[in-house]
This record gives structure tokens, C-alpha cells and sequence, in this order.
């Protein structure tokens, strides 16, 4: 995973998956055992390493977040109910 990207420490990491297809880089993340305030809480630390915030939901219920920065996009989605999570994040080369 590139520095850029924050690390998700509000959550336990389940499971990575890296993908190279020559074009682009791909890393698939996924989270558990979220703590409350976790998207929100990621959304500050995506802000604070200067990303920009394309798009962003939080609830009781789950959230999303889409970022970019540079080559890298990033699409977040968390489901309150299961305290699960994804983060994938792409970098273009």
C-alpha cells in the first residue's frame, strides 16, 4: 500500500489483496471489528494527509468515502451493522 494512504486504525484488517496489471497498481483491504466514529475518523486522517474528499457518508448505519490524491483514488465502504469494511485504493501509473 502506497505511504500516502491512512492507515484504518480503528478497525482490525481481515484480509489484503494486491493486483499489478502493468497500467495500474490495485489494493483491496478488508477491515473488522470497527470501533464507533471510525469513517469519520478516516475522513479527518484522508484531509490531514491531503487528499481531497470527493465524496463522503456516515451513519449509524455504515458509510462511504471516495478520495483522491496524485495517481491514487480511493473508495471506502463500512456497514455499521457488521462493523465491516472495505478500502480499495488504485494507483495509476
Amino acid at each position: 500500500m502506497p505511504g500516502d494512504v491512512p492507515v484504518f486504525a480503528m478497525a482490525r484488517v481481515k484480509g489484503v489483496n494486491k493486483r499489478d496489471d502493468g497500467n495500474s497498481r490495485s489494493w483491496m483491504v478488508g477491515v473488522g471489528d470497527m470501533e464507533e466514529g471510525a469513517v469519520e475518523n478516516y475522513v479527518e486522517a484522508l484531509k490531514a494527509g491531503g487528499w481531497t474528499i470527493d465524496s463522503s457518508v456516515a451513519s449509524s448505519r455504515g458509510g462511504s468515502v471516495a478520495a483522491s490524491k496524485d495517481s491514487l483514488t480511493l473508495i471506502a465502504m463500512f456497514s455499521g451493522r457488521d462493523k465491516s469494511g472495505s478500502i480499495s485504493v488504485k494507483q495509476s501509473r
